[in-house]
């Protein structure tokens, strides 16, 4: 994601993730922090559970696994990942113009 940003000269201030061990683990001292930091991106999780912070996402996620995964997966398989990412940037157009 932040190769994406960055090769198109867009500054990264904040990046949202959940409370997951993937992400941190309470001390400040997990490896994506640490990145984080250096690169000068601030860490934004939900604060408690349940937490609204990231609806955007959930509905998001909501809608690429209903709408996008059932439909690319029952009419073709792709040969490479690259493949899949075209076929999801295709999607993504149309999700975002004319849904």
């Amino acid at each position: 994601m932040l190769p994406f940003y960055n090769e198109r000269g867009l500054e990264i201030s904040a990046i949202l993730t959940g409370n997951n061990r993937e992400y941190c683990c309470g001390k400040g001292s997990h490896p994506y922090e640490l990145y984080l930091n250096l690169a000068k991106i601030e860490h934004v999780t939900p604060s408690g559970t349940g937490s609204p912070t990231n609806g955007f996402a959930d509905r998001f996620r909501w809608i690429v696994l209903s709408e996008f995964v059932p439909k690319v997966f029952c009419q073709k398989l792709h040969a490479t990942v690259e493949a899949l990412q075209a076929a999801f940037d295709r999607w993504l157009a149309y999700y975002n113009t004319k849904r």
